[in-house]
């Protein structure tokens, strides 16, 4: 509290030397002389009367009383008065800095995760090329070998029917029927060596062509009676008619699936 002169009446704490001293450069000159008001709020950042002039960052409030010379004057430190906010800042400080360790360590993970993805896609691309490589080996051997089986046995089929031509009836005819129809499924079966190849590498092409059951059911019996008969093993065909004579299918593939 102070005299209309700015002598010091009381103040708390307490402080004897303090008292009846003149202090005309406080917050309460500010507002009463400075600014003309009866009363008001300022923040002073200065030299400071009570604390022998040293400078101090505060907040005063100062009232001229109605009617009597005096000066009602509260003031307040930012020690004071920031001390709430420091603290919120001190935590706010320390949840971000958490915060952007558990971001950081998150994007770590994040960049070794897909680093190991790359090196998997990577060890996969490398698997399915050196897998493409070998079916692509396999596939040329398959054309190779079955090539070079069908060249002569497509010789040994041909003489058959000038045999089965040139000899009308007789063993000689019987075997080279034999022969021309064992060669024809054998090289079915190399055709179907070959399917498989044109399956694995997605060019299968099904054919859908007439063709007479009893007959395919008749060559696999050619083929198989004398095998069995080698072996003391009864083989013949017995067809229970009404049957089909001619159907719809993959001639070849009807054939293995009987001989199997």
């Amino acid at each position: 509290m102070y005299r209309r002169d700015y002598m010091v009446l009381a103040r708390w704490p307490h402080d004897d030397k303090l008292m009846a001293e003149l202090n005309p450069s406080g917050s309460s000159f500010k507002v009463i002389d400075g600014l003309k008001k009866l009363h008001g709020v300022v923040q002073i950042e200065g030299p400071r009367f009570s604390q022998g002039g040293e400078r101090v960052s505060r907040l005063g409030a100062a009232r001229l009383i109605d009617n009597f010379p005096l000066i009602i004057n509260v003031t307040v430190t930012d020690q004071l008065y920031l001390a709430q906010w420091r603290r919120f800042s001190l935590a706010l400080s320390l949840v971000g800095g958490i915060s952007a360790c558990a971001m950081l360590a998150a994007f770590m993970v994040l960049i070794r995760s897909l680093k190991c993805r790359e090196r998997d896609l990577d060890r996969t691309r490398a698997l399915q090329a050196e897998a493409e490589a070998a079916s692509t080996a396999k596939s040329e051997f398959l054309a190779m070998m079955s090539h070079e089986i069908r060249t002569p046995l497509t010789a040994i089929i041909g003489f058959a029917e000038i045999i089965q031509r040139t000899v009308i009836s007789g063993p000689a005819s019987d075997a080279g029927s034999i022969i021309v129809r064992n060669g024809r499924h054998l090289l079915d079966i190399i055709n179907g060596i070959l399917d498989i190849s044109k399956i694995e590498a997605g060019r299968m092409h099904l054919e859908y062509l007439p063709f007479s059951p009893v007959d395919v059911a008749s060559g696999v019996e050619t083929m198989m009676a004398a095998q069995a008969a080698s072996k003391g093993i009864g083989f013949s065909l017995h067809v229970a008619y009404p049957f089909p004579r001619r159907s719809w299918a993959t001639p070849h593939a009807g054939s293995r699936y009987c001989s199997t």
